[in-house]
């Protein structure tokens, strides 16, 4: 059985995350807590930091060794199957190059979701540590009109097959959306706890 396929099964991922302070991937675990409402969440130590490794292989081995974890007969039974596979897959968040296209304001329909896919995972981590909606640094500012427009003119619209769409003019502030992001990556970056 393939890597991916039993993460699937099991709504557990191994992530591989860049940036510019990031430059070397890290990996840390995302998962679907099914012991609680299905919510969205990443592995984390003792003081909610997340749990992050340099290399992919080492990356179950430190999860496994934690005493709590979320979903845990599910998460552990991902985990001695996942390590008894020859090659692990990993979902790649790596947002490098994308802060320096923000300002520029030509993002792609895909950066645009891969900026997207992070302040995601960000908000669920947020949303797993008792941050209030109102409170999430990955909705700050122009970041949740981000959000707003990725879905309501690239995401729904890509599932409608039949019309063709083309998504309206891109118009939030560049610079605002530069600087708001910039400080949801360093306020991410600032939870993770790399062993």
């Amino acid at each position: 059985m393939k890597h991916q396929v039993l993460s699937e099964k099991y709504g557990k991922w191994i992530v591989e995350y860049t940036s510019d302070k990031c430059k070397k991937p890290i990996f840390f675990v995302w998962l679907t807590d099914t012991s609680d409402n299905n919510q969205d969440k990443l592995i984390v130590n003792k003081k909610g930091k997340i749990v992050a490794t340099k290399s992919i292989g080492k990356t179950l081995k430190v999860v496994q060794k934690l005493s709590s974890l979320p979903d845990a007969k599910s998460t552990q039974k991902w985990i001695k199957k996942s390590r008894a596979l020859d090659h692990l897959s990993s979902n790649v968040v790596s947002i490098k190059k994308l802060e320096k296209k923000i300002e520029s304001s030509e993002l792609t329909a895909l950066e645009i979701e891969q900026l997207v896919d992070f302040l995601s995972l960000f908000g669920d981590y947020e949303t797993q540590m008792g941050v209030k909606e109102d409170k999430l640094v990955s909705q700050k500012g122009t970041l949740a009109a981000l959000g707003e427009y990725y879905y309501n003119q690239i995401f729904w619209p890509s599932l409608n097959e039949e019309k063709k769409h083309k998504p309206a003019k891109f118009k939030i502030n560049p610079k605002k959306l530069a600087a708001d992001f910039k400080n949801a990556r360093k306020s991410f970056e600032k939870c993770l706890v790399i062993k």
